[in-house]
C-alpha cells in the first residue's frame, strides 16, 4: 500500500495549479509548512499560490518567500480557488479553520489535500494526518522528500521554524527523538538557529512586556489550585498598543504556576468573539474541552472561539473546566 506521504506527493506532481493555505490567525507551524512546500513545488515548476485569511504577523516576516502570501479577498480569489487542480490545507483539519475562505474551499472542484497533526475532520480527499507528529512541518518534510526536490536553506529554515514554534523550543510532550533528528537535519541543511529564535522569541514589541506584567498580576485560580486563567480585553491591547498576536505564549505562563493542571486564556476579540486557549498537563486532556465550544486541537494544547459576552463565557468555560477536572481525578 502506498504511504500517505507518497499519495500526497503524487497528487501534487499530477497537478499544475496548486493553492496552499493554512488556518486563520496563522502561526509559525502553519506558515513554516506553507512556505516550505511553496519552495518545494516551485522547484518542480508548479503554478503555486499561498492565500490565507489574515496578514502575516510581523514576527514571521523573516521567512524566505513569505512575501508571496496573499490575504484572501473573495472577489479576486474565489475563481482561483475554484479552478485550482489541488488545494492544500496545512496545519488545520477542516476548511472552517481557514476563516472567510472556507465556503470557497468547500465548493472547490480540485483535489483537496490535508497535511496536519490535529485530529482528522471531514474535509479533504487526500490526507497525511498524524496526531503523534510534533508539528505539521515534520509531515511536510516527508512530502518534500517524496517530491525528490532539494532541501534548500530556505526550505530547511521554514521547516525548522515550525518545529521550534509548535514544540515551544522542544518542550511539549509530543516532542520525540524524530523531532530532534529532523531539527538537526534542517540545521545541517542551512537553517539558522539564531535567526529563527531571534524572530520567534527575541523581537516582541515593548508593549508586550507591560501587558505580560498585567496578565500575570491578574491571574486567577480556582479553590483547588488546579485551574488558572487570565483575561485580555480589547482595552488592554489598546493601552499597550499591541495586537492579539503578542499573546502567543501567555497561556503557557498560566500553566507554569505550581499545582496548575489546566490553564485558560480568554481573549476578547474586536467583533464580539472570545478566543479560548487551553493548556493542560498530567492527566488533563484539553481538546475535549475545546470541542465543547466548537474548537479542537491536541491533548495538551487546544483552542476555540465563541461569540458572546466575555463575562458569561468565562463562567461557562470555567464550569466546564471544573467538570472536566472532576472526571479526571
Amino acid at each position: 500500500m502506498n504511504k500517505p506521504s507518497s499519495l500526497v506527493a503524487q497528487t501534487l506532481i499530477d497537478s499544475r495549479t496548486i493553492l496552499l493555505t493554512t488556518h486563520k490567525d496563522p502561526d509559525g507551524d502553519g506558515l513554516g509548512a506553507a512556505t516550505a512546500l511553496y519552495h518545494a513545488l516551485s522547484q518542480l515548476g508548479k503554478d503555486v499560490r499561498l492565500i490565507i485569511n489574515d496578514p502575516v504577523p510581523q514576527r514571521y516576516s523573516f521567512l524566505y518567500g513569505i512575501e508571496v502570501s496573499e490575504v484572501y479577498k473573495n472577489d479576486s480569489h474565489d475563481v482561483a480557488i475554484s479552478h485550482a487542480d489541488a488545494i492544500v490545507l496545512l496545519d488545520a483539519a477542516t476548511a472552517s479553520r481557514t476563516g472567510r475562505m472556507h465556503r470557497a474551499l468547500l465548493s472547490a472542484s480540485g483535489h483537496k489535500v490535508v497535511i496536519d497533526h490535529h485530529p482528522i475532520r471531514e474535509w479533504g480527499d487526500v490526507k497525511l494526518v498524524n496526531t503523534k507528529a510534533a508539528s505539521t512541518c515534520e509531515l511536510v518534510e516527508q512530502i518534500v522528500v517524496a517530491l525528490e526536490v532539494e532541501i534548500t536553506p530556505q526550505i530547511a529554515e521554514a521547516l525548522y521554524t515550525g518545529m521550534v514554534y509548535d514544540t515551544q523550543c522542544f518542550m511539549t510532550p509530543n516532542t520525540t527523538s524524530i523531532t530532534h533528528k529532523l531539527a538537526a537535519q534542517m540545521l545541517t541543511a542551512g537553517a539558522s538557529l539564531e535567526r529563527v529564535h531571534d524572530a520567534l522569541f527575541g523581537s516582541w514589541p515593548q508593549g508586550r512586556l507591560g501587558l505580560q506584567g498585567r496578565f500575570l498580576s491578574g491571574l486567577k485560580s480556582d479553590t483547588s489550585g488546579r485551574i488558572s486563567w487570565g483575561i485580555i480585553k480589547q482595552e488592554d491591547l489598546h493601552e499597550y498598543q499591541v495586537d492579539a498576536a503578542v499573546l502567543d505564549g501567555f497561556v503557557n505562563m498560566a500553566l507554569s504556576t505550581a499545582g496548575t493542571e489546566l490553564a485558560i486564556l480568554f481573549t476578547e476579540g474586536k467583533t464580539g468573539e472570545v478566543g479560548l486557549s487551553f493548556r493542560g498537563r498530567g492527566g488533563v486532556v484539553v481538546n475535549t474541552l475545546a470541542e465543547l465550544f466548537g474548537g479542537g486541537g491536541h491533548r495538551r494544547a487546544a483552542g476555540a472561539s465563541v461569540k458572546g459576552d466575555i463575562e458569561i463565557i468565562v463562567c461557562e468555560v470555567l464550569q466546564a473546566a471544573t467538570d472536566l477536572l472532576s472526571e479526571a481525578k
